[in-house]
């Protein structure tokens, strides 16, 4: 068998000579070189118990046009299980609505929005954006989920914590917005009896929102990897 090496940053995990040595009686075929060769942050494996290969892939899903934080919403609540952030064009209807969720017991935060070229959303005034005069505006107001913020009125979460939250949730969301969407697909090719590849399965996954966490979701099917979590968050990144 081969022996493989765990790669933090999944690139070409073996190498088409080495998926050749190892299935002696078959060389790799057009077809899977040809997902090889031409799909993007494209990993490879042999599972050992089936002696299958996996070829797993990404495809930017260019039809995610359903909305974030309402896919996010539960039934009985504006605000979903992952955050609600709202957008303003004026000052005075973003510190209304900031007030009234304060009424009505809420403990919401400011949120900037840096835009330059791509789009980044994040607490006001916790990321060192170059160029704040031009490229950034303090537009939109975010509140935590119901736990997390049961958690910071009970005082068992602290508001550094609370907002490295809000921001890791806000980043998935800058990810969605500049189109980090991604479909990871996983295909299974073995040899038959007669020396011939044939294709056993192919399982997707839509809606893996940001680059990271879609390769990771890869490094998950196909090696049995857990999805690595983003830094100062403490729960893992999500799919839909």
């Amino acid at each position: 068998m081969i022996a493989f090496e765990t790669v933090s940053t999944p690139t070409l995990s073996i190498t088409k000579s080495q998926i050749n040595r190892h299935f002696k009686q078959a060389e790799i075929d057009l077809e899977i070189e040809n997902i090889i060769e031409n799909r993007d942050d494209v990993v490879t494996h042999v599972d050992p118990e089936t002696n299958e290969l996996l070829v797993g892939y990404l495809m930017h899903d260019e039809d995610a046009e359903w909305d974030f934080w309402d896919a996010r919403a539960t039934v009985d609540s504006d605000i979903g299980e992952h955050g609600l952030l709202v957008q303003f064009t004026t000052q005075w209807e973003r510190d209304e609505y900031f007030d009234r969720l304060e009424a009505e017991g809420h403990l919401p935060f400011i949120v900037d929005r840096h835009k330059h070229g791509n789009t980044h959303y994040s607490i006001a005034n916790t990321a060192g954006y170059p160029d704040r005069q031009f490229d950034v505006a303090p537009v939109g107001v975010f509140v935590l989920d119901p736990f997390n913020e049961k958690l910071l009125k009970d005082g068992k979460l602290d508001h550094d914590n609370a907002k490295s939250i809000a921001n890791s949730m806000l980043d998935s969301f800058s990810d969605y917005v500049n189109g980090e969407v991604y479909y990871a697909s996983v295909e299974r090719f073995k040899v038959d009896e007669h020396g011939h590849w044939q294709q056993t399965s192919i399982e997707s996954r839509d809606n893996c929102i940001g680059h990271t966490h879609a390769m990771n979701v890869l490094k998950f099917d196909l090696m049995g990897m857990s999805p690595e979590p983003k830094p100062s968050t403490p729960t893992s990144d999500f799919t839909l």
